[in-house]
């Protein structure tokens, strides 16, 4: 279905290039008056002529602007003395892709010219000198504040920011609503700078990249490019192929500004931009430096679009080319983020940027005052109010709305809620990506677990393996969630997925573990705030990462967090904090389900019950100059009188991250993997090391050599 309505959007951004609309593509409500107003007044005139996509037609804009504390008045007979920021000719056409196709209220680009039509270069509303401007509509974000709230937060940290002024549009004497006037980044620019845009491949005088798009596993996604639209006449796209050769290798630092690439990925997942990194992403260089970043188009952040898990607080956009390569999407995040995001010095840049924004401006209590502060303009003087009368949308889905508000207030309170939320998440997960070497064209990183044996450290049998054996109290046996529940085997259900007999689990992703023999204590169970364990290994472990198996039960009421410390065979340890990064056993919120329903016995029922289970994985890095011989893990769950959260560790698995050589038998440009095989026909759920043969769906083969 997704493909479909794909495919639809395509068709309707290829029609709407050509095909305008006779009335300018009126308001749904075309009769509100705009006496006063505190923000400045557009008045666009072009005497009822059709305003084109891709050619711009000649009009006149007056912009009323009266100054901080004056009202401005839309009647121009009766008050004629207002003041005009300007006032004269201008040529004008509408702008953006989706933002045009899938939006009612559309965005123009505004070109001041003079009295003969020649473009001039003017300063609007007190922002930079520049002869192409952006009238921004927003639509689909009922907040109206998106793009500048974003904006506004960034450029305390990044320079080439655009600033964006409010304001009430009128075209020919229809008011159209608030937009937003915006510069261009092109003309943050100095006159020696290049400056590149990472878009679609739909502009004259492209660079294409020779590096494919990566998928979380490191694999090239070879069906997609990457496209870079040169915006400035300076723009040498050698430079991009120097930057991009940096970033396919461990010297990035000599090609791009870490600082300024970090401050990027920040605010673009901060915001969670489904359209960050791979659309209207701007990249510049000024005279003697390296390239830098700043941001465009926010409007699709902050959980407001339904696709692709864009609404989604608790994911990385930088990982979503796996989800739009499934559905065809041409535009993919570029190589070189799978490459910075798994190195340690980024990482390391990463953490101590997001330290220096969280300890003032980002900032939950900042953040909200930034909101009021935006939303109090709003208001004033009745703009939202004659916005909406005219785009009467609430309690109506628009493209592309997660979630349908039902009244501007309603809309604030899901956006502060979901900045809230995603604030917290990325406290814990920033820089936290396993370090990897970086992948070049020709390799494939692929994740290798192996299961780890647990000598002590299992408290509690949570593993009915027989009817005769299974807890009847729920009061002696209360684990996994109060009613003495434990995951079933086929012994004692009949019917749907259960733990295999052997104990032998492999994830959803490829990632082995070994559960600990059933008629024994098989987990360590820790109950309420403070309970805690330690999972001794056979022997020490060296590796890149660890994966815990583990399941965690009252999420709904009591935060389901906890600690670990690694303890190294040399007597050192590290310790890691474990917050809001695992689901509950009976819902899937952060993704962190790898074997779902399953089926579970409940000791107060005496049997087992129709609730589907599942168990999560939990990953975290360690120091790989050093053993691991265990880890020790303490509940942070809250509690109360009334209850408290639950944490069950089942196993333990190394990860590492090998390099393999690939041997191309077959090249198609649209496949999928569909099975795995040994050299001798046996079938693998996962690549192992030594030879691997894959079979795809189109029925070809590629030999894969696990080092």
């Amino acid at each position: 279905m997704r493909k479909l309505l794909f495919s639809i959007v395509a068709l309707l951004c290829a029609v709407s290039a050509s095909a305008q609309r006779y009335d300018n593509y009126l308001p749904e409500v075309t009769n509100v008056s705009l006496s006063e107003t505190n923000l400045p007044i557009i008045f666009i005139t072009v005497n009822k002529a059709v305003i084109q996509r891709r050619n711009t037609i000649q009009g006149q804009m007056k912009i009323v602007d009266n100054g901080s504390g004056n009202l401005n008045y839309g009647d121009l007979t009766t008050h004629s003395s207002q003041n005009f920021n300007y006032n004269g000719a201008i040529a004008i056409k509408y702008r953006g892709n989706s933002s045009f196709v899938s939006s009612d209220k559309k965005p123009y680009a505004i070109y001041p010219t003079d009295a003969s039509g020649n473009v001039q270069k003017v300063s609007l509303l007190g922002m930079t000198t520049s002869s192409e401007w952006a009238l921004l509509a927003p639509f689909s974000d009922r907040s109206l504040i998106r793009n500048v709230l974003s904006f506004n937060l960034a450029r305390q940290f990044m320079p080439k920011i655009p600033q964006a002024k409010f304001c009430e549009v009128v075209v020919d004497g229809v008011y159209y609503g608030i937009y937003l006037l915006t510069e261009r980044v092109s003309s943050l620019m100095a006159s020696d700078a290049e400056l590149f845009e990472v878009d679609r491949a739909d502009e004259t005088n492209l660079y294409t990249s020779s590096y494919k798009p990566y998928s979380t596993a490191g694999s090239a996604i070879n069906y997609a490019k990457v496209t870079y639209q040169p915006k400035t006449a300076n723009a040498i796209s050698t430079d991009i192929t120097a930057m991009e050769q940096s970033l396919a290798g461990s010297s990035y630092a000599t090609q791009i500004d870490a600082t300024s690439f970090a401050d990027y990925l920040l605010n673009t997942e901060f915001a969670h931009n489904a359209d960050g990194y791979r659309l209207s992403t701007n990249l510049y260089k000024e005279s003697g430096g390296k390239f830098k970043t700043s941001l465009w188009d926010m409007d699709l952040g902050f959980g407001n679009y339904d696709a692709f898990e864009g609404y989604r607080n608790d994911t990385w956009v930088y990982n979503e080319n796996d989800i739009l390569s499934a559905q065809d999407d041409p535009q993919l995040v570029p190589f070189y983020w799978y490459n910075l995001i798994h190195n340690a010095d980024f990482q390391s840049t990463l953490k101590a940027r997001w330290q220096e924004y969280r300890k003032d401006v980002f900032t939950q209590t900042k953040i909200d005052a930034k909101i009021d502060s935006l939303t109090t303009l709003l208001n004033a003087n009745g703009a939202l109010t004659r916005n909406f009368t005219a785009w009467p949308i609430w309690s109506k889905k628009v493209w592309p709305n997660y979630k349908v508000t039902a009244s501007y207030d309603a809309e604030i309170t899901y956006l502060k809620e979901w900045i809230g939320d995603r604030l917290t998440w990325m406290d814990t997960n920033i820089g936290n990506e396993d370090v990897i070497e970086p992948v070049t064209p020709g390799e494939t990183k692929v994740a290798m677990t192996t299961p780890i044996s647990i000598t002590s450290g299992f408290n509690t049998d949570c593993v009915a393996e027989a009817t005769s054996t299974a807890p009847t109290d729920k009061d002696t046996h209360p684990a996994l969630d109060g009613h003495g529940s434990v995951f079933a085997t086929v012994a004692v259900a009949s019917s749907g997925n259960v733990l295999p007999d052997n104990g032998a689990i492999t994830g959803s992703n490829g990632h082995t573990f070994q559960l600990a023999s059933y008629t024994a204590n098989n987990c360590l169970y820790l109950p309420k705030t403070s309970s805690s364990g330690t999972l001794t290994f056979a022997s020490p472990v060296t590796t890149d990462s660890l994966s815990i198996l583990l399941c965690g039960a009252n999420k709904d009421n009591y935060d389901l967090a906890y600690d670990i410390q690694v303890n190294y065979s040399d007597g050192t340890y590290d310790t890691v904090n474990m917050t809001e990064v695992l689901d509950d056993w009976c819902y899937n919120r952060y993704g962190t389900q790898i074997l779902s329903n399953l089926r579970r016995w409940r000791a107060d029922n005496d049997g087992v019950d129709g609730t589907l289970v599942s168990l999560s994985e939990n990953k975290i890095k360690v120091n790989k100059a050093k053993a691991v011989k265990s880890l020790t893990f303490t509940s942070q769950c809250q509690s109360d009188s009334w209850g408290y959260g639950m944490i069950g560790v089942f196993a333990v698995s190394s990860l590492k991250w090998v390099t393999t050589g690939v041997e191309t038998i077959q090249t198609p440009t649209t496949r999928e993997i569909k099975s795995i095989y040994s050299m001798d026909g046996q079938q693998l759920n996962h690549l192992q090391k030594g030879i691997n043969i894959l079979r795809y769906s189109d029925g070809t083969t590629k030999k894969v050599v696990v080092k």
